[in-house]
């Protein structure tokens, strides 16, 4: 319910007033106010999410070169695109799709 969403938002917030709100420390100060283990948690999120945001840096550009070598073999990259996003959507879905556009294509062929 959204009164609980509410009571759990307040209670992660309550835990935090006494630095967010306290005007008179420095941000040294409030550094110093969270746990060791608290610190060390967040140093370990920061250095994952950017191990992680290096590494999808380095699949995009795997992914460039694998459609540029799908270029130089003479096939259309937006076709290969294409093929490669129906194949994450299951048959089903890409069949139902795939009615619906040649339906509307037949609407608008009207015209």
């Amino acid at each position: 319910p959204e009164w609980e969403d509410r009571h759990v938002i307040f209670a992660s917030a309550a835990k935090f007033d006494f630095i967010q709100d306290s005007p008179m420390l420095s941000d040294s100060d409030r550094a110093d106010q969270l746990g060791q283990a608290t610190r060390e948690k967040l140093k370990q999120f920061v250095a994952r999410i950017e191990r992680l945001e290096a590494e999808k840096t380095e699949l995009a550009a795997d992914i460039r070169e694998v459609y540029a070598e799908v270029k130089t073999f003479g096939l259309d990259t937006k076709i290969m695109r294409k093929v490669i996003s129906a194949r994450k959507v299951e048959a089903a879905e890409r069949a139902e799709q795939e009615a619906l556009l040649d339906m509307y294509m037949d609407v608008v062929a009207d015209q």
